[in-house]
């Protein structure tokens, strides 16, 4: 599956696997390093993109991680594109460093990936696709659960149905690709620090409160990765075992994405 260049789709009919679009939007991917060990499948799974126009710029929450960043990167530099480390001088709190961070990207817009997080190959040509076409502030998109134990993979609960919705669901259960007009962020001042323990969340979060343009993109483009085992998040699941989506309707997926 994160080899499969076509995406699962959500359509008024169910879901269906389709091919994509090439896109040369240009984007950089942000991706959030609080540990540095799971820096290496971030890396593996960026290195499976089928785009041509983008960058990775990797924000490091402690300066004492920037040696392994270094090394994990350097493995990669093969096939990953151009690839910036953004290390603290010192250790603050991360929406500083984060903000900092930003102030360095050179594209129009971002996608941002937490720590350990993986994307399918196809999902910058996606939403690449819908930048070309909206312009937006913010886009979200649906994803896919997996836990660190068992690797079993799940379909995401539903998109939500407008802004409203999203605002009242506040930042703590959203996993989706988010990706942003970087100017759209620093025109609400940047990440703060009320919800900084929740970065990718929270500038979604602010920019729809400010009443920024959203758009949903209906497209499987991520893979939020637990720290929970898979028994508490999907009770009875087992490593063999796939998981049930949305509304009683079954999608079947790879049970193991640990092999990439």
């Amino acid at each position: 599956m994160m080899r499969d260049p076509r995406v699962l789709i959500e359509t008024e009919y169910g879901y269906s696997y389709r091919p994509v679009e090439p896109s040369d939007e240009s984007i950089t991917v942000v991706v959030l390093i609080h540990r540095p060990d799971w820096l290496a499948q971030v890396c593996c799974s960026l290195s499976c993109q089928n785009y041509k126009n983008w960058r990775v710029l990797v924000v490091l929450a402690r300066s004492s991680y920037r040696d392994a960043a270094r090394a994990i990167t350097a493995a990669y530099w093969h096939s990953l594109p151009p690839t910036d480390i953004f290390s603290p001088a010192e250790d603050k709190e991360f929406y500083l460093i984060l903000n900092a961070a930003l102030a360095h990207v050179k594209t129009d817009y971002i996608c941002m990936m937490r720590c350990g997080d993986l994307l399918v190959p196809s999902a910058l040509n996606v939403m690449g696709n819908a930048i070309q076409k909206t312009r937006a502030d913010l886009y979200h998109s649906r994803y896919f659960t997996v836990d660190y134990e068992s690797w079993a993979i799940g379909l995401s609960d539903g998109p939500f149905a407008n802004k409203a919705q999203f605002i009242d669901t506040g930042i703590h259960t959203i996993h989706p690709l988010y990706t942003y007009r970087l100017k759209s962020i620093f025109d609400i001042g940047g990440l703060r620090g009320e919800y900084s323990q929740y970065p990718v969340q929270s500038i979604a979060y602010a920019l729809a409160a400010a009443n920024q343009r959203m758009e949903y993109v209906p497209a499987f483009l991520y893979f939020w990765r637990s720290e929970t085992h898979s028994n508490e998040i999907f009770p009875g699941s087992t490593e063999s075992q796939i998981m049930k989506s949305v509304k009683g309707r079954h999608e079947r997926l790879p049970s193991n994405i640990g092999s990439i």
